[in-house]
């Protein structure tokens, strides 16, 4: 006869940090659209009726209302997300809509088209989070590299 294990093997299911969170945006000119990409791995298990947040540097003027913004897509995890675009407070939240399965750990993509990029150069982040449907934590938000908005790419004359 042969024993097995005695003890089953534990999965952390909360209380983990998102990581290798990355934000590209392109074009990078300032105050011009673009399409920003947000990757990140998620820790614990994200619940099939689950949240994504992902919040823009407070006070910085990045505008998805004027576009508008949109999900153009994400990959990583199965069905779909009703996004809301929070302008005033520079959130996008995802929620999946309880027709996919409950994810373990997984690296996802998030691709938005129309965001306006901030007026101002510089570097910036955004933070990304995995809620519960009642918005209680489930990965802590993780911090992505910097992304830089660079001035020009606006014309504002042509001549021929």
């Amino acid at each position: 006869m042969i024993d097995g294990p005695t003890n089953t093997p534990t999965f952390v299911t909360a209380g983990q940090t998102i990581a290798s969170v990355s934000l590209t945006f392109n074009p990078t000119p300032t105050a011009t659209f673009s399409t920003h990409s947000v990757t990140f791995q998620t820790k614990s298990i994200l619940t099939k009726d689950g949240k994504i947040r992902i919040a823009y540097p407070a006070g910085v003027d990045f505008d998805f209302a004027a576009g508008p913004a949109t999900t153009a897509s994400w990959a990583g995890i199965d069905g779909s997300f009703a996004t809301v675009f929070d302008n005033a407070a520079k959130t996008v939240t995802l929620t999946r809509d309880n027709l996919g399965t409950n994810t373990g750990p997984v690296t996802m993509t998030i691709v938005f088209n129309n965001v306006r990029n901030t007026t101002a150069k510089g570097s910036y982040t955004v933070t990304v989070a995995s809620l519960d449907a009642s918005n209680g934590g489930i990965d802590a938000a993780g911090t992505s590299s910097p992304a830089t908005a660079v001035t020009g790419g606006t014309v504002t004359t042509v001549t021929v």
